[in-house]
This record gives structure tokens, C-alpha cells and sequence, in this order.
């Protein structure tokens, strides 16, 4: 069975537009096995003049069990969009 991907402009929008918190968006998709594509939700952030802390603290703090794997991924997608 595939995974159900949330389109990660979905998502940045519920948390930055709509004020969903972020880690209550989170915890839904959990609920569902879903996810979302952490790539455009990246470029959403960036496109609304988030800092790369405040998008890594968001991500970091909220996607991670394996911390230092979350961090490389975190690190290479801002490293390609800068």
C-alpha cells in the first residue's frame, strides 16, 4: 500500500496562513500514516522570507525520531535551494 503524500504547499499554508499549529498538522498525518512533501514545503517557507533557522527549529523539532538523519536531509534540501 502507498503512502499518502500531502503536497507540501498544503501544508505550509495551514500552518502559515490558516494558523494551524505546525505540530498539530503533524500529529494528524501521524494519525493517518500519511506525510507530506517536505521539498515544496521548503520552498514555500523560503518563499515567504522564512530564515533557514526558523525552518529548520519547524522541521527539526517536529519530524524527526532519527535526529541526526532529519538534520542531513534538512540541511542538503536548504543547501540546493539557496
Amino acid at each position: 500500500m502507498d503512502k499518502t503524500i500531502i503536497k507540501g504547499d498544503v501544508i505550509f499554508r495551514l500552518h502559515d496562513q490558516d494558523g494551524l499549529p505546525f505540530d498539530t498538522i503533524v500529529e494528524m498525518l501521524r494519525e493517518r500514516g500519511w506525510g507530506f512533501d517536505t521539498y515544496t514545503w521548503i520552498l514555500e517557507a523560503k518563499k515567504a522570507g522564512w530564515k533557514d533557522k526558523k525552518i529548520k527549529t519547524t522541521l527539526f523539532s517536529n519530524l524527526t525520531t532519527h535526529k541526526e538523519e532529519g538534520k542531513e536531509i534538512i540541511e542538503s534540501i536548504l543547501n540546493d535551494n539557496t
